[in-house]
């Protein structure tokens, strides 16, 4: 079968998480992406990149799948009414259509999930990741589940004494809650003191280069002397998931401004603490009854250390079994139409 994939394509570690679960767990299958090229992904047999340019026909398509995380957000930047008519322009009719593991939001003006949720009608199935998101809309043919990582069982790795903390640069984009960088470095900057004084080694760890992840680690540790500067690592993901996945394993501890980085922490029972720069954090962690300490990013720098660390000491964790169970329902849900 022919399925097309429409996904982010930046090198952003958790989109292409979800883009290599789908392809290797239907290995069998043929599957297509719409790639500007200027992306060096990584290298999977059996997809296939296509030019923004091909025509796509609903004749040489078996199935289309949207696959992503926050693929439904209020742009910043176009009228809600243009963003819809783009977002509708991608879906292939007269085929099987599929959402999976998207979230809503965030959205601002109350009118956008209400241009969605006729649209929403139309496609075969839909499971959003947080039950936020089911719950604006409660469509017969949605559900949720647990992100589509929790579905990647990663090999076990013995933790070191690292933490990692996991980096965003403020640029104003869609999606990224207005907060003082100056403020969020300098916590992150107390953090690294903090922590190297108890002897952990540490690395910053950048999920998205497109999105200035590396600047912002670099602007980081631009303050501290070369000698602090060559005792931190950092680990910027390139498209190789697996050298990426073998550096953040070993931490025994994670500060997460990442998305994925709480999701890969949880997934893997390494302590974490949360800094949620927008609401698809929190949503998640209501979702996943995550009962450990978190901070929006907004009123990071204001948390004290003992606050923070308390997620390491005493580690709050989700039930992850439970978790992982019901994250099976994006699989049960392809394996009745990819066998």
């Amino acid at each position: 079968m022919n399925v097309l994939i429409t996904a982010y394509i930046a090198n952003n570690l958790g989109d292409d998480l979800f883009i290599y679960w789908l392809c290797t767990k239907y290995n069998k299958h043929n599957f297509y992406i719409i790639n500007d090229k200027k992306y060096n992904i990584f290298s999977i047999c059996n997809l296939k990149y296509i030019d923004k340019n091909y025509n796509i026909s609903k004749d040489f398509f078996d199935y289309q799948i949207f696959i992503g995380g926050s693929i439904f957000m209020q742009s910043n930047n176009k009228s809600i009414f243009k963003q819809f008519k783009n977002d509708k322009r991608k879906k292939i009719n007269d085929i099987p259509n599929f959402i999976i593991g998207a979230n809503f939001g965030p959205f601002k003006n109350y009118l956008f999930p209400v241009l969605y949720k006729k649209w929403f009608k139309t496609f075969k199935k839909i499971i959003f990741r947080d039950f936020y998101s089911y719950n604006l809309f409660k469509l017969k043919n949605m559900d949720w589940a647990p992100d589509i990582v929790f579905n990647l069982n990663f090999p076990k790795i013995g933790h070191d004494k690292i933490l990692a903390i996991s980096v965003i640069k403020y640029d104003n984009r869609t999606g990224l809650g207005h907060y003082n960088e100056m403020l969020y470095y300098n916590k992150i900057r107390e953090l690294i003191i903090f922590y190297m004084n108890l002897n952990f080694k540490i690395n910053l760890f950048c999920f998205c280069k497109e999105q200035k992840d590396d600047l912002a680690a670099n602007e980081i540790l631009e303050v501290f002397s070369n000698e602090t500067k060559n005792k931190i690592k950092i680990t910027v993901y390139d498209g190789n998931i697996q050298l990426f996945m073998n550096d953040f394993l070993k931490s025994s501890f994670v500060i997460g401004s990442r998305f994925h980085s709480i999701i890969l922490a949880l997934n893997s029972n390494i302590p974490v603490f949360p800094i949620c720069y927008n609401s698809k954090h929190i949503n998640a962690l209501k979702t996943y009854n995550f009962l450990g300490n978190f901070s929006n990013i907004q009123n990071f720098h204001k948390k004290d250390i003992c606050y923070i660390d308390y997620n390491r000491t005493i580690f709050n964790s989700i039930n992850i079994k439970k978790i992982k169970t019901l994250a099976k329902k994006y699989e049960e849900l392809l394996n009745d139409y990819l066998k």
